[in-house]
């Protein structure tokens, strides 16, 4: 299964050549494919929520829009690397213990750009949810930085329309999602593909933290990307979301053990673009810190 994305002009600065996947790369693309194949949500089981009609028009939105993009599929690497976030943020705990994953429906991938959505706890009994956006280029991470801080200051929030969580009875539309860019680059995850393929073979899940140091890498930019969007908005709806955002994980990146935070790091572009963009922001909002 292929997970169709029109926003295909993020991926065209890569060849024909360079989409051919590698052994490696191809056997983690047909193991994570099997698993998003029940992951992924379908619209059709929202019918009880939203009815026929409405699941009617909402494929015909989303066939329109392939269309007027042109019907091609998402570059494999993009979607291999999606996918393993949603399989091992859960399996891993790259996000903390206490954390759900989400594949959003065809619908939100494409109607609104969001791939995944992390459900998190607030307090007692009380879910929060955040928005992730999954990019393998640097361009796009900057572009999607930005996007979301202009979003931030025009006090606008996420939403995802087909949504059933595991944490509580809830089953359709979220609103008032921050959003956070999340990923790696193709270079990046072409340097993990052998040593992830041994540790799925060997069924070694907890040693797949060890890697590259991808857990903190994730938080950081989540931690990073909250606290700014956070401190650029001037709407108390729009602070306090991602101001719990912020607050959850960065309690999550400080209780990473020593030995895990002295792991080498993964040269990740993508890791790199979103902290370097942040920081080239705020010097142009507060040019003399």
């Amino acid at each position: 299964m292929v997970i169709p994305n029109p926003r295909e002009a993020l991926f065209n600065k890569y060849t024909q050549s360079e989409r051919e996947l590698s052994g490696d790369e191809q056997w983690l693309y047909d193991y994570f494919e099997k698993i998003v194949r029940d992951g992924k949500l379908r619209m059709e089981d929202f019918d009880d929520v939203y009815g026929e009609l409405v699941i009617k028009g909402d494929k015909e939105s989303l066939r329109l829009s392939k269309s007027r993009y042109g019907d091609k599929e998402k570059h494999q690497i993009a979607s291999v690397v999606e996918w393993m976030m949603f399989d091992q943020i859960e399996k891993s705990n790259w996000l903390g213990e206490e954390t759900y994953t989400y594949l959003t429906s065809d619908f939100d991938d494409v109607r609104g750009g969001a791939d995944l959505v992390i459900e998190f706890p607030v307090g007692e009994n009380e879910w929060r949810r955040m928005a992730v956006d999954v990019t393998v280029s640097e361009e796009s991470a900057k572009k999607k930085v930005l996007s979301t801080k202009e979003d931030a200051l025009e006090e606008r929030l996420s939403k995802v329309k087909y949504f059933e969580s595991y944490a509580e009875e809830y089953k359709r539309e979220i609103r008032d999602l921050p959003k956070i860019v999340l990923g790696m680059d193709v270079e990046a995850f072409k340097s993990i593909t052998t040593e992830l393929v041994r540790k799925l073979r060997d069924n070694k899940q907890e040693e797949i933290l060890e890697i590259g140091d991808l857990k903190r890498q994730m938080l950081e930019m989540i931690v990073s990307q909250s606290e700014y969007f956070k401190d650029v908005s001037h709407n108390a709806k729009v602070k306090r979301v991602y101001g719990e955002v912020k607050d959850y994980f960065k309690k999550v990146l400080d209780g990473i053990e020593m030995s895990q935070a002295k792991r080498p790091r993964l040269d990740n572009k993508v890791w790199e673009t979103v902290e370097k963009t942040i920081e080239e922001e705020k010097i142009k909002t507060n040019p003399r810190n």
